[in-house]
């Protein structure tokens, strides 16, 4: 019998590593049945290019995806996305909440990528209106029972399919692929008051005044992602409320996962499923001087993602094997024993079907095994400059790239990132002596040698011509 596929994604959602006071007591009963990739890196800390990113199996540069307002069918190339792969293969394919970004960059989810119409009430909760409410609001019951929140509208949902599809699935008559996108814990920080109740405020510092000695200002975007006038000035006060709503959301989010695992065990599909959790990106909550995403630090780029397979996957299975978050689309694709998906070509406009990722099986038959030498993730940084970075084992190492657009005869254009614009943009940490990424070494004159190999590895990587049907 073919397998049920249900991947889960999380919005904005970091690594539990590193943050280790977090409530999530379903997660972590996940884990035990998982393979956990506990090196796992996105493509782009910004949602809608990292899922669209994720979901074709290719990074942004192929995708040509680095806003959340571009689509990639219109900019990139036409290319089949890992549900289209599932939904060609006979298995019904649904999707709920924000799997894909949702409107323009996805051309409202991307149709044809499901069996059934996606289900999304995405702003349609009164009570997540952010133009109404403070960024941190707790949720009272009465609210919650009045008008339930956007999450619980997809559970609400998923959780119906499922009971539809049952059947159909436990016999092996028609097999399903089922996504639900829980949007907590992005802003606005809106949960139920008893998820707030399990934080306290009391012992949390203040966070933005450590940025990294010598680190860049165009390394940092100075985004108010939290959509609260004046976030550098805050108290110290409103930034733990801050902290605090983030974590409520997050232990929110892992009481529907909770609901989602039951129900896969009541009906009787919990021995035939497997069960994939990963995130888009994940997030500053003040560390290194920044709240937010849109930058090549650690934590914007770091994000838990696990696999459960029914009678393969054993407790305690955790790898640190580097891995990046593109590696689900081959990965799930040999799980589901549909075949291989071919290899992208260095340019990959043209080819509908490839992947930029590595199946990661090998990973779930020996966890102590290697796939990957280094993680290759990027963000833009204002029209014409491209940051990229490269995580080694050891190291994280970034730089910025000039983006030049030459328009072509034919109405196209060619791309092409230009190095060594300036030195005084470059990024280097050493994750054995300093995890957090506090001090940047690219100036140090003991680490030129490094530098230089780093820098040689990450311009390699990086292909040096694009053609694309317009300028973005």
């Amino acid at each position: 019998m073919r397998p049920q596929l249900s991947p889960y994604y999380g919005e904005d959602y970091p690594t539990p590593s590193d943050q280790k006071h977090m409530v999530t007591p379903n997660f972590e009963r996940l884990a035990k049945e998982s393979v956990v990739f506990t090196r796992a890196f996105a493509q782009y800390s910004l949602c809608g290019p990292s899922r669209t990113s994720i979901l074709t199996g290719r990074r942004p540069d192929s995708t040509r995806v680095f806003t959340n307002r571009h689509y990639w069918r219109l900019v990139g190339g036409n290319f089949t996305t890992l549900p289209q792969v599932f939904k060609d293969d006979g298995y019904v394919t649904i999707g709920s909440g924000k799997v894909f970004h949702p409107r323009t960059s996805s051309n409202n989810s991307d149709p044809i990528s499901w069996s059934e119409p996606f289900f999304s009430k995405y702003y349609d909760g009164v009570y997540e209106d952010a133009s109404r409410l403070p960024t941190w609001h707790a949720v009272t019951e009465q609210q919650v029972s009045d008008i339930p929140l956007t999450d619980q509208f997809a559970l609400n949902h998923t959780l119906n399919r499922l009971r539809v599809h049952a059947a159909e699935a436990r016999t092996g008559k028609r097999p399903f692929f089922v996504s639900i996108g829980f949007r907590k814990p992005h802003i606005s920080l809106n949960c139920p008051k008893e998820y707030y109740d399990l934080y306290r405020l009391e012992g949390e510092a203040q966070y933005l005044s450590n940025r990294s000695w010598q680190t860049p200002s165009l390394a940092f975007a100075m985004v108010n992602t939290t959509k609260v006038d004046g976030v550098l000035r805050l108290s110290d006060a409103e930034l733990r409320r801050l902290r605090r709503g983030y974590f409520a959301c997050i232990t929110y989010v892992d009481h529907l996962l909770g609901q989602l695992l039951d129900e896969v065990e009541r009906l009787g599909l919990a021995n035939d499923t497997i069960i994939v959790f990963i995130a888009d990106h994940g997030y500053h909550l003040g560390e290194n001087g920044h709240w937010g995403k849109h930058v090549v630090h650690e934590l914007a780029n770091h994000v838990p993602f696990m696999i459960k397979i029914p009678g393969r996957t054993q407790p305690g299975y955790r790898t640190r094997s580097i891995v990046q978050t593109l590696d689900l689309f081959p990965t799930l694709v040999e799980l589901a024993g549909i075949g291989g998906v071919p290899k992208c070509p260095r340019v990959s406009s043209g080819v509908p079907l490839c992947t930029e990722g590595i199946s990661l099986v090998p990973l779930v038959d020996d966890p102590s095994g290697e796939v990957r030498e280094f993680a290759l993730s990027q963000v833009m940084k204002g029209y014409g400059y491209m940051e990229y970075t490269i995580r080694t084992d050891r190291y994280r190492y970034a730089e910025v790239a000039a983006i030049t657009y030459n328009k072509q005869d034919d109405g196209t254009y060619t791309i092409t990132p230009s190095w060594g614009i300036t030195n005084d943009e470059w990024l280097l940490y050493d994750h054995k002596n300093d995890p957090e990424e506090t001090r940047n070494l690219a100036y140090d004159p003991q680490y030129i040698g490094t530098v230089t190999a780093l820098r040689k590895k990450l311009t390699a990587n990086v292909v040096t011509v694009y053609k694309i049907p317009t300028a973005l």
